[in-house]
């Protein structure tokens, strides 16, 4: 028997001041997921601007030891596999996500892809 997948996605792109360690985003799921995976994890800075930081990202949307959600570092993109984590609760809100230090640059841009999926 196939099992049946429902699921969205939702595309993040901001651009972020020198010094900024975090930010709200708003989600809104029509289902409870079962799973939620991160995709496409990137940080970009102006060109001619050098930060050799290594960024953790953790937010509240998730439920894991230390919600981090992954490694990143401007202009090198580290993390280009999904990853996933098992969810129970309803996703609709305001969700804060954090880097672990103040941004070294200013116009950093952070992108990433959320999926939400119900496995039936």
């Amino acid at each position: 028997m196939e099992r049946k997948v429902t699921y969205t996605t939702q595309v993040f792109s901001g651009i972020f001041t020198l010094g900024t360690q975090q930010f709200d985003v708003d989600i809104y799921c029509p289902f409870t997921p079962d799973e939620i995976t991160f995709s496409n994890l990137t940080a970009t800075i102006p060109e001619g601007d050098t930060d050799n930081d290594l960024y953790l990202l953790s937010s509240n949307l998730i439920s894991s030891m230390d919600n981090v959600i992954g490694v990143i570092q401007p202009n090198n993109n580290i993390m280009s596999t999904e990853i996933s984590f098992q969810n129970s609760k309803t996703i609709s809100g305001k969700f804060n996500f954090k880097f672990d230090l103040p941004l070294a640059v200013d116009n950093t841009q952070l992108t990433f892809v959320m999926k939400f999926l119900k496995y039936n």
